[in-house]
């Protein structure tokens, strides 16, 4: 497989942008182990969600180097721009995650 078949295949699965969501409500339930002492599940969630946040941003960075003018044609639109804030967001959850 060539690099040039590999980034037609991206192209064709398109991320949507709201994506980051899962890392989100993971961090978040990691979030609430925590406070409530379940250690297990704290850190099993913790590591959940920034492997989900690594695969996702490799993902989407290499979405970006395959078509670089799909994101900013598709980041005009409204819907899909507030939907890119799960990114933000994501790194917000994971930010109280990590920070002791």
């Amino acid at each position: 497989m060539t690099g040039q078949q590999t980034f037609s295949q991206l192209r064709q699965l398109p991320l949507e942008p709201d994506v980051f969501a899962v890392v989100m409500a993971t961090g978040i339930l990691s979030v609430a182990a925590r406070d409530h002492s379940y250690t297990y599940l704290d850190l099993s969630l913790g590591a959940v969600a920034v492997i989900a946040f690594v695969f996702l941003c490799g993902r989407c960075l290499l979405q970006i180097i395959a078509d670089p003018r799909s994101l900013t044609k598709r980041a005009r639109e409204p819907d899909v721009a507030l939907r890119m804030f799960t990114f933000v967001a994501a790194c917000a959850v994971l930010e109280a995650r990590f920070h002791t």
